[in-house]
């Protein structure tokens, strides 16, 4: 049935009806692949075109078949003349000859043990059998297994490898970050060291600016006072701060005398007595007077 050349070999619905008069025996192939064999055992009252018509439309049905026409091999000393024609009339049915004449077996009953017994029968059905014994079987390669560990252990490896090296990359970029982050501290602390120098430069240049404008005042303010201070009068001690104070100590015949002649001055103003007049032993008046620079309008 399989090796007919009347047969599409690549894209058919074949049936295989076996009659031995007792009962039908229907095979079904789709592309030469087995799919389901069934029994329907007989009375002798069925009319067998039509038993079997219903039979492959209901199997072809259930198996979603779209081909319109199906192959049909009838097998069997059951069958009569009469069948037979009706089945080759039939538009939706192709008879095929099964070809079983070469194999001259004595009785049509044979025909499903040969079947089974043609390795391209065994080939499309699939069948799992193995008749040799246990010690001759072929045993199952562990290749693929082996394979596949390796891969694992390979794929775990590297998964650890780059896992380590994820982490030293991290790591090194943490240290370099660290690294620049204490230059860049180091040179923060710097430049606010330098501020601080600066800062002391400029206090010390104002400092020096402010000495060299005081000491012209100075100048004239001892020159103002050298000719304000009568000769019976002269001075032991003279003070001076930024804050344009000035104090005088010294000793004068007459020390009240001299609150008049200071006030008299251009130069100065809120002239006072910081302390009492006292006597010397040679008579003469300890003073201690204050007064300020008179500042310009």
């Amino acid at each position: 049935f399989h090796e007919n050349d009347s047969v599409d070999k690549t894209d058919g619905d074949l049936f295989l009806v076996f009659h031995n008069g007792r009962g039908i025996d229907i095979s079904f192939f789709i592309n030469q692949e087995f799919i389901l064999s069934k029994y329907i055992k007989l009375d002798g009252s069925e009319d067998l075109y039509a038993l079997i018509k219903g039979q492959i439309e209901q199997i072809r049905e259930s198996h979603g078949s779209l081909k319109s026409m199906a192959g049909l091999s009838l097998i069997g000393s059951g069958f009569d003349l009469s069948v037979i024609g009706r089945m080759d009339s039939d538009p939706g049915i192709k008879i095929i000859d099964a070809g079983m004449e070469k194999y001259s077996l004595p009785s049509p009953e044979f025909i499903p043990a040969l079947g089974l017994a043609l390795s391209g029968v065994l080939k499309k059905m699939m069948l799992p059998f193995n008749l040799l014994p246990v010690s001759k079987r072929k045993k199952e390669s562990r290749k693929s297994a082996y394979m596949l560990f390796f891969l694992a252990f390979c794929f775990l490896i590297l998964s650890l490898v780059w896992g380590g090296s994820y982490v030293v990359r991290q790591q090194m970029i943490q240290n370099r970050i660290d690294t620049e982050l204490e230059t860049l501290t180091s040179e923060v602390m710097d430049i606010e060291k330098k501020k601080g120098e600066i800062k002391d430069l400029e206090k010390k240049i104002s400092s020096v600016n402010a000495l060299k404008g005081d000491q012209v005042l100075i100048i004239d303010i001892l020159k103002e006072l050298s000719q304000i201070i009568p000769s019976g009068s002269w001075i032991q001690n003279f003070s001076y701060t930024h804050g344009k104070q000035i104090r005088i100590n010294g000793y004068s015949e007459a020390a009240s005398d001299l609150i008049t002649l200071l006030e008299k001055s251009d130069v100065f103003q809120n002239v006072v007595f910081v302390s009492a007049i006292t006597k010397s032993r040679d008579g003469k008046e300890r003073f201690s007077i204050g007064f300020e620079i008179e500042t310009a309008p």
